[in-house]
C-alpha cells in the first residue's frame, strides 16, 4: 500500500475534470442558447451539439486547446469565431466549405512527397 496515495489522487484528479469539464460545456452551451445555429434546424439535443469554428480553422486549434475550460476560456475571449451546430449541420458545412486537409497535402507537407 505504499503508493496508494497515487491511486487517489488518479481518481480525485479524475472525477475533479470531469465536473470541470461538465461545466465549462454547460457553459458553451447557455452561452450560445443551446441550439443549432443552422437555419432552419431546430435541434437542441446536447449530445449532438458540438462548438464549430465559424472560419473552419478548428485543426489548429485542436493542438492547443483540447479540453472544454481551455475553450471555455477562448469562446470569452472571441466569441464571434464560434457557433454551435448540431452534429450532422457541422460535417455538411464542413463538406460544402472544403474544411479538411486532405491526406496528400499531409504527406507533401511532412516531405513524404515531392511537389508537383
Amino acid at each position: 500500500m505504499p503508493y496508494r496515495w497515487k491511486d487517489d489522487k488518479r481518481a480525485y484528479m479524475q472525477e475533479w475534470c470531469q465536473k470541470s469539464n461538465s461545466e465549462s460545456k454547460e457553459a458553451i452551451l447557455n452561452f450560445y442558447g443551446r441550439k443549432c445555429n443552422w437555419p432552419g434546424c431546430t435541434w437542441t439535443d446536447p449530445r449532438a451539439l458540438q462548438l464549430d469554428h465559424i472560419n473552419g480553422n478548428g485543426h489548429l486549434e485542436r493542438k492547443h486547446f483540447n479540453d472544454y475550460r481551455t475553450k471555455w476560456k477562448r469562446v470569452q475571449e472571441a466569441p464571434d469565431e464560434y457557433q454551435l451546430l448540431c452534429a450532422n449541420h457541422n460535417w455538411v458545412k464542413r463538406s460544402e466549405k472544403k474544411e479538411f486537409i486532405q491526406p496528400l497535402e499531409i504527406n507533401r507537407s511532412i516531405g513524404a512527397l515531392p511537389n508537383k
